[in-house]
């Protein structure tokens, strides 16, 4: 998720003296110019590269020369006025011809096979334009010119219904070099180059299972939402057109075994997608929840689709959530758009339909780093501000990128750790999202001299993390809970049938009698409680000249009567004693089911 306005609040804090409103009120305009300004840069680079759009069509029945001049016509109102040549030759076989038109540094060409009912369309621009709108209309001509070419030739008398439909397969691709050609080039600013080109536009697909739902540009950033035909269940084109029938079919039975994913893009990466996100918010949620006893008030910092707002909401212990986000389009979008997310209406006990109009839900369209440093900093951060309000038994924050750096930034920076320090009760809970998992042969972040400088500084005794496998992410995703109060470590290593009795006990009920949680129980959570292997390989590689006592041992063999007291326990955060930690804890339970 983008945290833009966390940008500039560390830059701000590093400064003196800045603690007044000057911040909040430059950082959405000097990001929203800084974009703007760099965005026109990016249009007016003359670089060796582009857009190509690809459409290859069948069942197109009805064509002729007057198809080639209503495709002209499109161009031009797409902006392509300066049209500089255009020539079509007839195939040796007098069936069928070839067209080409040039226009400065692009060009287009029209290939058409009627006797098999088959054209191409190829369609290249330099620059970086987005050509999906051009798809659209192209579609839409080849569609309407099938309807009413049939409506014709039968005198709409006798519409002959077994026309079959335009069948489409595109593809929008980049072409061409861009780093290596400008130092001034940046991806970044670039919401093309990013995952939904090389994983939605690119590939080609048909029409029908790749569609872009909404395409938005918020003040903040670029929002797209696409439907597809999920690639990762193996669903084919042929199964999910079954599912839609009624005709007995295994598919048709069973149609939610072939239903679309919705996808959300922020800037061009993936934010979230429907067969993802049940899993990556249950998480998030559940496990910080389940680790304090009785959480009443709640913070979400971030978490625009609502989704993390829907999981708070099921436990029963609830009074409040509170939740900040600074996009109010971007909630809006997905309210209208990916209503799923955000759905409590099965939930007994909630107010509302929707999530957002739960009345335990209050939501601010605002920085979310402001909101609790003017509530919850020291008295000289919250330079006169009001007093502190009442305190989160647990804050989740579902806001931002998880780059390294930005990371690591927001737990050195002392002003933002310190503000949702204050911010939590004694036996408080934070958690936060730290992005895709290392792979075993990478640094990836380097967590050890950041979350202890974040424990020193601050006073967080306990830091857990913990990875999903399912948030179709294309690689697991990582979380961290940071414990205010260390004896909260024992409700986080409680066993699998602890933790289930309670969530039995908390959990609403729903109206259709299914289970509120679609993955998360008790055996989830032991799967949470101990690290995967590959974060005690990233603590322990250390820069040059750097060493950990605790790395250099080798253990093994932890059973119930295993001593942890060689372990440097004032060490808030050790991958190598969490994985330990947990193994001892799952040998105690066994043991005792053994015993009973």
């Amino acid at each position: 998720k983008h945290c833009y306005e966390a940008e500039c609040t560390i830059q701000a804090t590093e400064c003196e003296n800045v603690r007044d409103d000057t911040c909040g009120t430059i950082k959405s305009n000097n990001k929203q110019n800084k974009s703007s300004e760099e965005e026109r840069a990016l249009k007016d680079l003359q670089l060796p590269a582009g857009y190509e759009l690809i459409i290859d069509a069948k069942n197109v029945k009805y064509f002729d020369h007057s198809l080639n001049e209503e495709m002209i016509n499109l161009f031009k109102t797409h902006g392509f006025t300066s049209i500089l040549s255009y020539h079509c030759n007839m195939h040796s076989t007098g069936a069928g011809m070839s067209c080409l038109g040039l226009m400065p540094r692009s060009h287009f060409s029209i290939h058409s096979f009627p006797e098999e009912s088959v054209l191409f369309i190829d369609f290249f621009s330099e620059g970086e334009m987005n050509l999906y709108s051009l798809y659209e209309d192209i579609k839409g001509i080849l569609f309407d010119t099938n309807q009413e070419e049939n409506f014709k030739s039968n005198q709409g008398d006798n519409f002959d219904v077994n026309v079959p439909d335009v069948k489409i397969l595109w593809t929008q691709c980049m072409r061409g070099f861009r780093e290596e050609f400008s130092d001034d080039y940046d991806s970044s600013m670039n919401p093309l180059d990013g995952e939904i080109t090389q994983d939605i536009y690119g590939p080609k697909d048909d029409s029908t299972i790749k569609k872009r739902v909404v395409s938005l540009k918020t003040k903040y950033q670029n929002v797209e939402i696409v439907e597809i035909l999920p690639k990762f269940h193996s669903i084919s084109h042929i199964s999910y057109v079954k599912s839609l029938s009624n005709d007995e079919s295994y598919e048709s039975l069973n149609k939610e075994l072939y239903r679309t994913d919705k996808q959300v893009f922020l800037d061009g990466d993936l934010q979230s997608s429907l067969y993802g996100e049940v899993p990556y918010h249950e998480a998030m949620v559940h496990p910080a929840m389940m680790t304090h006893p009785n959480p009443k008030r709640v913070a979400i910092i971030g978490g625009g689709e609502g989704a993390t707002l829907r999981e708070v909401l099921k436990h029963n212990t609830v009074e409040e959530v509170v939740m900040v986000d600074i996009d109010e389009e971007f909630i809006n979008l997905c309210r209208a758009h990916i209503p799923e997310w955000s759905d409590c209406s099965d939930l007994i006990g909630s107010s509302g339909g929707s999530c957002f109009d739960d009345e335990r839900a209050r939501v601010y369209f605002q920085d979310a780093f402001k909101y609790f440093i003017d509530r919850f900093g020291d008295e000289s951060e919250r330079n006169g501000k009001p007093e502190k309000e009442e305190l989160f038994d647990v804050i989740i924050m579902d806001a931002c990128d998880p780059m390294n750096e930005f990371v690591e930034n927001l737990f050195k920076n002392s002003v933002f750790i310190h503000s949702f320090y204050n911010a939590m009760t004694e036996d408080g809970v934070f958690v936060t999202q730290i992005g895709r998992s290392p792979k075993g042969d990478e640094g990836g972040i380097d967590l050890t001299g950041v979350f202890k400088s974040a424990a020193k500084d601050v006073g967080f005794e306990s830091m857990h993390i913990y990875d999903e496998g399912h948030t179709l992410f294309y690689i697991p995703w990582s979380y961290l809970v940071a414990l205010k109060n260390a004896s909260m470590r024992n409700r986080l290593y409680r066993s699998p049938a602890e933790i289930e009795k309670e969530l039995q006990q908390r959990i609403l009920k729903t109206h259709s009698g299914k289970s509120a949680l679609a993955n998360f129980d008790g055996s989830t959570m032991f799967d949470y409680q101990i690290p995967s292997r590959v974060y005690e390989s990233v603590y322990c590689r250390l820069p040059l000249g750097e060493t950990l006592e605790e790395c250099d041992r080798h253990y093994s063999g932890f059973g119930p009567n295993s001593n942890l007291g060689s372990f440097d326990l004032s060490n808030p955060y050790s991958p190598i004693f969490e994985r330990h930690y947990g193994e001892l804890q799952a040998a105690k339970w066994k043991n005792h089911s053994i015993l009973v």
